[in-house]
C-alpha cells in the first residue's frame, strides 16, 4: 500500500512534525463518526463470536478537548485466529502497528499528507482487556475529574506537542489512579447483591437480544422463579387484528409499567430502550450466534405463543431478513447504549441457552 509504504520509510521525528498533536473542543459528529466505524467493524468481523466494539478515549467524554482521533476497542476471544483478523483489517485499509499475543492496535486516517478528515485507533484486545472503559465511564460520571483531566492533557500539549510517546506518559498517572479507583468502584456494585440467591437489587428487568435467541421463554421462566410481573412488548405493540398502536400509544403503555416498582419487560424496540435503560436496574441480553436465532424462529412457526397476539403459519421473509441483519443493524447500536449505563446497572450476558437455563437453575 503506498500510503503506508510513504510512512514507513519517515523516522519517528518526522512523523511526530507530520501528525502533531492537537486538542479541540468536543465536537458533535465524533460520536456519529464513531458509530458508522463500529458498524463497518461488525460488518468486517462478522462470524466472530462473541464481539464487542465500544467507542473508548477522549472523544466518548462530551465536554472535554480531545485529539480529533476515534479510538475503538474491540474485544474478542483470546483463543480465536488473531492472524485472521489481521489480515481482514489490513484488507480493509488499516494499518497494523502493533501486534503480539493478545493484543493488536490499528490505525486509519494517516497520510503522507497529514491527518486525513477522519482519523481512527483500533485497538483489538482478548476480552476483559478493556480499562480504558473504566476510565472511559468514570470521566463521563465525574465532570469534575474530567475536567481535571482536560487541564492535564492542555498543560502538557505546549511542551509535547511534537513528541506521542512523552505526551503519554506524562499522563500515565493520573490515567492509572482514575481507572484503578473505577475499578474499585465497580468491583463494590458488583458485590452488592440481586434476587433471592442474593439478588435482591433485581427488581426492574429488561430482556433484549436478537429475535429466536429464547428470550421469552427466558422471560417466563425467571418470572415464574422471581415473581415479578411480566411484560411482552410485542403483546402490547401488535394488535389482533395484525395493525399496531401508534408510537405514542406505545410509550404512554411503556411507562406505565415502568411507573410501578416491580417488572419485567421483554423485547427489544430500539426506540424505547434508551427509556428503559434509565428505568430499570438490570439488563438480561441475549448475545447468541444468528444461526441459531434463525433456527429458533423458525421452531416457532405454528405454535400458540402468549408473547403474541396470533399464531405464524410461516417465517415472513421481511422479518427473516431482519433477524439476519440484526448483528450489523441493530447489536451495535444496543452494545453502545449498554456501555454507556454499565456502571450502574446489573447487565447479564448469555451467549448459550444453556447459560441461561443456568442461570435459572441458580434462583432459589
Amino acid at each position: 500500500m503506498a500510503i503506508e509504504h510513504g510512512l514507513k520509510n519517515m523516522t519517528l521525528r518526522q512523523l511526530w512534525e507530520l501528525f502533531p498533536i492537537v486538542l479541540t473542543p468536543h465536537q458533535a459528529q465524533w460520536k456519529k463518526w464513531a458509530e458508522e466505524e463500529r458498524v463497518s467493524l461488525y460488518r468486517l468481523l462478522s462470524g466472530i463470536s462473541p464481539l464487542t466494539v465500544t467507542h473508548i478515549g477522549s472523544t466518548a467524554i462530551e465536554g472535554i478537548h480531545a485529539k480529533p482521533i476515534i479510538d475503538l476497542l474491540v474485544e474478542i476471544t483470546v483463543n480465536h485466529d488473531w492472524e485472521n483478523v489481521r489480515t481482514r483489517m489490513e484488507s480493509a485499509g488499516y494499518i497494523c502497528m502493533s501486534a503480539s499475543i493478545g493484543r493488536m492496535s490499528f490505525n486509519k486516517g494517516y497520510t503522507p499528507d497529514g491527518y486525513a478528515d477522519r482519523v481512527f485507533h483500533i485497538h483489538v484486545r482478548a476480552c476483559g482487556d478493556n480499562d480504558e472503559i473504566y476510565f472511559r465511564d468514570y470521566l463521563r460520571s465525574h465532570p469534575e475529574t474530567a475536567r481535571e483531566y482536560e487541564m492535564l492533557k492542555l498543560s502538557l500539549l505546549p511542551k509535547y506537542k511534537n513528541d506521542r510517546d512523552a505526551y503519554t506518559a506524562a499522563k500515565s498517572d493520573f490515567v492509572t489512579r482514575i481507572t484503578s479507583i473505577a475499578k474499585n468502584r465497580n468491583n463494590n456494585h458488583a458485590n452488592e447483591p440481586n434476587i433471592t440467591n442474593g439478588l435482591t437489587k433485581m427488581k426492574k428487568i429488561i430482556i433484549i437480544g436478537c429475535p429466536g435467541a429464547g428470550k421469552s421463554t427466558f422471560a417466563r421462566k425467571l418470572s415464574a422463579k422471581t415473581g415479578l410481573p411480566l411484560h411482552y412488548l410485542d403483546m402490547i405493540w401488535h394488535l389482533p387484528d395484525r395493525t399496531t398502536l401508534s408510537r405514542e400509544q406505545f410509550v404512554t403503555q411503556i411507562e406505565k409499567i415502568m411507573a410501578g416498582n416491580e417488572w419485567i419487560i421483554d423485547g427489544n424496540y430500539l426506540h424505547t430502550m434508551p427509556r428503559r435503560l434509565e428505568c430499570c436496574d438490570t439488563v438480561v441480553f441475549f448475545d447468541l450466534p444468528l444461526a441459531v436465532c434463525l433456527a429458533g424462529a423458525e421452531e416457532r412457526i405454528g405454535k400458540s405463543r402468549e408473547d403474541m397476539p396470533w399464531t405464524d403459519d410461516k417465517l415472513d421473509a421481511g422479518f427473516r431478513q431482519w433477524i439476519i441483519d440484526f448483528p450489523s443493524q441493530q447489536l451495535p447500536v444496543i452494545r453502545d447504549l449498554l456501555s454507556e449505563h454499565r456502571q450502574r446497572l446489573n447487565i447479564i450476558v448469555f451467549h448459550t441457552r444453556d447459560e441461561a437455563d443456568a442461570f435459572i437453575d441458580s434462583i432459589h
